[in-house]
């Protein structure tokens, strides 16, 4: 029985620290409330710099790194930061340039493909900690992956294409892109240490971007996009907006913090659709007007709340509480959760 004991008392108070971090989570208070869950992260996924994807046989992604250097910064949290730091250049800068492998699993890199959104997020990070930790090692190791990146850039007339990795998205005359993979707050930083011109167009060309990718009725995008080199147009890659662009909305919010802002407001058509039937779809298909007839993910429960009104926000937060225990070992769902909960 005493181990049965145990285990209620985890997930009890697993649940009181998100109960306590979804009641508050618009004050000063909330931030404070999400440094529990960030322990609580570290105790679930978090080894000596790896952060592990239970659900994906423990592999870790250059993601999943680069969120979590970005939240060690948030939380103040310098011994994870450099432990961390040290994790990835030690296993994943094994290119020939100053970019990460995507993915490491069984104590190896399985693919030494970047993923840009990794890259991005990780040097944006070292941007952060060198302006509260003063280390000069973070900012010249932040520049030197701000040039690789800016080799993954394609500048067009109106608008730029990010190449979600360095092979493998140039398909002839046709680019994959995602939605998710444009961080605009990332690009407005690195405006003020590299060339600040580029940055600014890539920052401005994000929000170009996010308007020519609205499909259907709702206006919304989908996970994957093309763009044809010779037609100049956009056309989805796929017929779901789910679990990879719908982090569009929290990268919007970390940039403008608006919950308001013109950008999102295709996005209001979901919390409409999850208001009108008691859930927020794990996806919707902007062409066809369908849905999952399953739940979302509890962090996008958590993003999403932004843009509801009060008593829709109180539910999708009670919500999250309740699947969040049904997902103890779903990484990504967790990061998610954070990085909502540290928009300031």
């Amino acid at each position: 029985m005493e181990w049965k004991t145990r285990k209620i008392r985890k997930v009890v108070s697993g649940l009181l620290v998100i109960a306590l971090l979804l009641v508050s989570c618009n004050s000063k208070a909330g931030v404070a409330d999400a440094g529990k869950l960030w322990q609580r992260f570290k105790e679930n996924f978090y080894r000596n710099g790896a952060v592990l994807d239970p659900m994906n046989g423990n592999r870790v992604t250059s993601e999943a790194e680069g969120y979590t250097l970005y939240l060690a910064v948030k939380f103040n949290d310098k011994k994870t930061f450099d432990e961390t730091l040290k994790w990835v250049i030690d296993n994943l800068m094994v290119r020939d340039d100053s970019l990460l492998a995507w993915v490491y699993k069984d104590g190896k890199v399985m693919d030494k493909n970047n993923a840009s959104d990794g890259d991005i997020f990780t040097a944006y990070a070292l941007l952060l900690a060198y302006e509260k930790w003063k280390d000069t090692f973070y900012r010249n190791l932040a520049l030197r992956m701000i040039e690789d990146i800016k080799k993954l850039i394609i500048p067009l007339r109106q608008f730029s294409l990010v190449l979600p990795g360095e092979y493998g998205f140039v398909e002839g005359t046709y680019v994959k892109l995602s939605p998710a993979y444009y961080i605009p707050s990332a690009f407005k930083k690195f405006s003020e240490y590299d060339d600040r011109f580029f940055w600014e167009s890539v920052y401005n060309d994000t929000y170009t971007f996010y308007s020519y990718v609205q499909f259907g009725s709702w206006k919304l995008p989908t996970d994957w996009v093309y763009f044809s080199l010779t037609g100049k147009k956009f056309f989805p890659a796929d017929e779901k907006l789910g679990i990879e662009a719908y982090r569009e909305v929290l990268y919007i919010l970390m940039d403008k913090k608006n919950p308001e802002d013109s950008a999102l407001l295709p996005f209001k058509n979901v919390v409409k659709l999850a208001k009108e039937k008691g859930y927020l779809p794990f996806f919707v298909k902007p062409l066809s007007n369908e849905y999952s007839d399953w739940d979302a993910l509890p962090g996008f429960y958590y993003v999403f709340s932004y843009l509801a009104d009060d008593r829709t926000k109180e539910s999708f937060r009670r919500k999250a509480i309740k699947l969040e225990e049904k997902d103890e070992k779903n990484y990504y769902s967790m990061v998610i959760l954070l990085l909502a909960a540290t928009i300031e």
